[in-house]
Parts: structure tokens; C-alpha cells; sequence
């Protein structure tokens, strides 16, 4: 008793600061070296003192209350206090849930103690909360809480199946929120609409399909906290199911794309955004089944395709540009093969009609009738199968090829009727591709917010 004031860590009893609990088996509160110290005398010395303490002589230090090495009974019971202190509670076992439901404090440590669970709703710190290397078998609840400092919750070990969880639900953490090591969780994250500074965790702290982060905000991603687009898109998928699929929620993707990017991280925030659209499509075509019409989601999901095949969803617009290539290349080929089985025909009316150099121009065994044109009439456009692809591919430019010749079917082959075929194809293609590929440069494609 007369250690508290002295500005000294206080262990009672023969334990000693972190030597609590040794081996396997929980300690009963009736051990010998086991020190029982109930929560209301706890209660006393944090706010100051009592009578008792008064008529002593003894003052509780202002700058915080730090004990070692305690079994603490009853209901630590704190709630809508003022405690102008920091609170230590070190290498202790707490018997109940401390409660401090709309409390203001400084600091709370909570290091290497074990707690079932923590009662902190619209609790005030303008501090740091640290809980460090704990077991855990109960619910942390902070919702609506407001924590000045850091929020550190590493290197703890829940009770998996006891109802553990975490709520941070509205909550505003304006220092570092530190999730790492956390090892049994079995329960919910709750975070929604919370609001924290800067976020420090890794992968395997969070549990997976229990996590909801819809409304959480955050200004970056800290530390060694994980700032490539795989290890993000991991980390978002394990949101509660219904969060990422029928009911999919969009803001957690678009805030974890909007912190990468502002961060420099450009190449993931693009990975996150295409994940994003990739969900959210999926969820609408599900609705779709769902409300019993099977053919619109099949006809969405190959439209979905073809966005995604080409343009990213939007976000990697020139994925267009590369796909137009390629058709270039491959009706190039078409075309020039069609010439020299002799499918290409001339069109304009003026040089087959009225040109006298055509007329004796027919097939024969010695030669095609594209060669004899070629040599009786100079002055008609020679053909060139690339000008011809291009020119067919790009609806607005025209480079004057497509008005003289056509792939005919009439020349009786086979590749003949495909090479006229192709030809609507290839119009076709480039008319969707150049749309796509404007559209995608102006975001029209995008469902997200960000920019």
C-alpha cells in the first residue's frame, strides 16, 4: 500500500511483471503467489484515491496508475468517468469485461494481461490504446470511440469459438491503427464507418468472410503494411460474403484505390479497381438471375467480357488499341491471301463499267483476271492488303483503298465466301473497338468514383 505514489511499477504479491502466467495452466486465483486484488479498490486508486488512501498520506501520481502481475476480480467499472490518468494494466488476469462506456482518459496498456473481452463503447483517449501480446476470449468494443494516439491490437491470441470479435464500428482512431500477429479469430471485424489515420496490419490477422469495412476511411496504408495490388485485393475479398457478392459494396474497394494511388502506388490502385469491377459485375449478373432472367445475365456477362478482354472495365483503355492491332495484322493477312487466289474484285462503278481496258480481262488457265487488270489498267489504286485492313478497321479515317475493292464470293471458293465474310467482321470490330477505346479514355466505362 504504501508503494502507490511512489512512481514505481506496484507488484503484489511474489509474481513479477510478465512471470503472471507460466506454462499451460491458468493460475486459480487462490495460489499462494497469486495476488487477488478486486476491481473496485482498482477503481479508487485510478481515480484518484480513497478515504482510506487519503488518511495516509498516500497520493495517487497524476501522470497514471501502472500494476503488475494481478488477479483482478469483479467488473472494473469505469464507465462515463473522467480519469485525468494513464491506466497500466500489466501481465494481469481480469475475471470480467472492464467497462468504460463513454469514459474520458489519457492512456490505456493492457499489455500481456488476459481479458474476456473489453466494454469501451464512445470511450474518449487522448491518448493511445495498447493491447499487446493478450489472450483474448471475448469481444473488444469500441464502437463510436474516439482514440487521439495510436490503437495498437498485435501479437494477440483470441479464444476461437467464444463469441471473440472486434468493434470499431464509427469509430475515429486519429493515430495508427496497428493489427498485426493476431493469431484464433474467429469472430467479426467490424469497422464500418469508422475513421482511422493511417493502417498498419498484415494478411493473416484478418478472419476471413467476417470482415465489414463498408464506410471505413483512412488516409494510408503504414509501416510494413502491404501496398501491392494482390495483397489488397486479398485482403478486401475477405469482407463479409454477402459484402462481395449479390450484395457487393463498392466503397471499401474505391477507398483502398484511392489510398494506393495518392500513395504513388498507381499499378495496384488500377489491380484493386479492376478486381472491384470485375465483383460488382458478377453481383448484378447474380440479381439478374435471381429476379428469373437468365438470358440478360448471360448476354451481360458476354458484354462484360468484351469489356474487360479489351479495355479493363475502363481502366486500361488501350487494351483496345492493342486488340485493333492485332485484327490489323490478321485481316492484312486475310486480304492479301484473298488477292492471290484472285477474290479481290475491284468496285468502282467508273472502271468497271465504262473503262475499255477491263473489257477481255476474264479468268483463264494462264492467269487471274486481278493480274490482267493490274497490267491493262495503271491507273486504277493497285491493292495493298494492309491499306485495305486499316482502311476497313478505322471507321473515321479513310485512306481511299476500300471504295476500289472487295473480297467477292462469286470467285467460288471457300476462302473467297470467308474473306467476304470476315470483311463485315472486321468493319464491325473496329467500329466497337474505336468506341470502346474513346469511351474508355473518358471513364464512361467505369462505375467507380475515384479519378
Amino acid at each position: 500500500m504504501d508503494e502507490i505514489g511512489s512512481g514505481k511499477v506496484i507488484c503484489f504479491g511474489k509474481a513479477k511483471p510478465g512471470q503472471l502466467f507460466t506454462g499451460t495452466a491458468r493460475p486459480a486465483p487462490d495460489d499462494a503467489h497469486i495476488p487477488t486484488v478486486s476491481a473496485d479498490f482498482l477503481r479508487y486508486v485510478i481515480l484518484g484515491g480513497c478515504p482510506a488512501l487519503t488518511a495516509r498520506g498516500v497520493t495517487v501520481p497524476a501522470k497514471g496508475v501502472q500494476v503488475a502481475g494481478l488477479w483482478i476480480t469483479g467488473v472494473l467499472d469505469m464507465q462515463t468517468e473522467q480519469i485525468t490518468r494513464d491506466i497500466a494494466l500489466l501481465d494481469c488476469y481480469i475475471e470480467r469485461p472492464p467497462v468504460f462506456y463513454s469514459a474520458s482518459l489519457r492512456s490505456l496498456f493492457l499489455s500481456g494481461s488476459e481479458l474476456p473481452g473489453f466494454e469501451g463503447d464512445r470511450m474518449t483517449a487522448s491518448g493511445g490504446v495498447f493491447f499487446r501480446d493478450m489472450k483474448i476470449s471475448r469481444e473488444i468494443c469500441l464502437p463510436g470511440a474516439r482514440i487521439a494516439g495510436n490503437f495498437e491490437l498485435t501479437d494477440c491470441a483470441f479464444e476461437a469459438g467464444r463469441g471473440d470479435g472486434i468493434d470499431l464500428t464509427k469509430a475515429d482512431i486519429a493515430g495508427i491503427f496497428f493489427f498485426q500477429g493476431v493469431k484464433q479469430l474467429t469472430g467479426a471485424v467490424r469497422m464500418g464507418a469508422a475513421r482511422i489515420s493511417s493502417l498498419v496490419d498484415d494478411h493473416d490477422s484478418w478472419p476471413s468472410g467476417k470482415v465489414y469495412l463498408n464506410g471505413l476511411t483512412y488516409d494510408a496504408f503504414g509501416g510494413d503494411a502491404a501496398t501491392d495490388g494482390t495483397a489488397r485485393i486479398a485482403w478486401l475479398d475477405r469482407q463479409r460474403h454477402d459484402d462481395v457478392n449479390e450484395d457487393f459494396r463498392p466503397q471499401p474497394w474505391e477507398q483502398c484505390a484511392k489510398v494506393l494511388r495518392e500513395m504513388g502506388h498507381g499499378e495496384a490502385a488500377r489491380a484493386v479497381l479492376i478486381a472491384k469491377e470485375e465483383r460488382q459485375r458478377r453481383a448484378q449478373r447474380m440479381r439478374l438471375k435471381k429476379a428469373g432472367q437468365p438470358a440478360f445475365a448471360t448476354i451481360r456477362a458476354v458484354w462484360d467480357h468484351i469489356l474487360w478482354a479489351t479495355t479493363a472495365y475502363g481502366h486500361q483503355p488501350f487494351r483496345a488499341l492493342w486488340s485493333m492491332v492485332v485484327l490489323f495484322v490478321f485481316g492484312a493477312m486475310v486480304f492479301h491471301h484473298a488477292a492471290q487466289i484472285g477474290s479481290m474484285a475491284p468496285t468502282s462503278p467508273e472502271m468497271v463499267m465504262l473503262d475499255a481496258k477491263w473489257i477481255g480481262c476474264e479468268s483463264g488457265p494462264a492467269y487471274e483476271a486481278l493480274d490482267c487488270f493490274k497490267r491493262n489498267a495503271p491507273d486504277f489504286p493497285r491493292f495493298n492488303s494492309y491499306v485495305f485492313s486499316l482502311d476497313t478497321l478505322l471507321p473515321v479515317v479513310s485512306f481511299g483503298m476500300e471504295g476500289y475493292w472487295l473480297p467477292s464470293e462469286a470467285r467460288g471458293t471457300r476462302f473467297a465466301t470467308f474473306a467476304a465474310g470476315y470483311l463485315w467482321f472486321h468493319i464491325a470490330a473496329g467500329w466497337v473497338l474505336s468506341l470502346l477505346l474513346v469511351a474508355g479514355l473518358s471513364g464512361l466505362i467505369r462505375t467507380d468514383n475515384t479519378k
